[in-house]
């Protein structure tokens, strides 16, 4: 991609999508920043000793409890099947398929809410107002995805800038006719008729005049 390049080197957290240790509690112990997808986790560990990573919800606190289970308590952070549910409720990292971990609602600020229930699907409404079918089996986890305002953080120095791995972008004009369909000529240049991408392509539509 045009303008990115160099940074620092982003370790990778393997977080765990299937929930896989049913019916084992598990406490916080802290909260994590995945640099990848933008977003909270946090590593847990279980009552026999494994550590993992889980997508964070909102209002969780180190040293909280989370359980994924089939008769766990509909509070957030905690996994249960859809069929037990209610509608009113907020729920993210829903499964598409039972068993196949969980695939949608997993980005910050992301939830959903059941609409419509049957006797062996469940119909869910995305904040983009899609309606999507799922099997009552499928698993989810109650609350909506912790949200990290990393928007509003200030980058103090253009060192930063350069260590999350973006590059300087120079400007068109300022560069050779090879480079740039806008560079060259002797001294400061006028601008160009059409303005093009560093392709040759066409930047804006031209309507042709009769």
């Amino acid at each position: 991609m045009r303008g990115r390049g160099g940074g620092t080197v982003k370790k990778f957290r393997i977080i765990d999508r299937y929930r896989s240790l049913w019916n084992i509690p598990a406490f916080i112990i802290s909260f994590d920043y995945n640099p990848i997808h933008k977003s909270c986790l946090v590593l847990v560990s279980y009552f026999i000793g494994v550590l993992s990573y889980l997508n964070a919800t909102a209002n969780l606190k180190v040293g909280k409890v989370i359980v994924s289970s089939r008769s766990a308590k509909l509070k957030t952070g905690n996994a249960t099947f859809l069929k037990l549910i209610r509608r009113s409720l907020k729920i993210s990292s829903i499964e598409i398929k039972p068993g196949g971990g969980s695939v949608l609602l997993r980005s910050p600020g992301s939830f959903s809410i059941i609409t419509k229930k049957t006797k062996f699907f469940y119909f869910l409404k995305f904040p983009s107002k899609r309606i999507i079918r799922l099997s009552n089996f499928c698993y989810c986890t109650v609350g909506k995805i912790s949200v990290i305002r990393y928007r509003f953080n200030s980058r103090k120095r253009a060192g930063l800038i350069r260590l999350a791995g973006f590059r300087p972008i120079v400007r068109g004009v300022a560069m050779n006719p090879i480079d740039h369909p806008h560079g060259g000529g002797v001294g400061k240049k006028s601008k160009k008729s059409v303005k093009m991408s560093p392709w040759g392509k066409l930047c804006k539509k031209i309507h042709k005049v009769l």
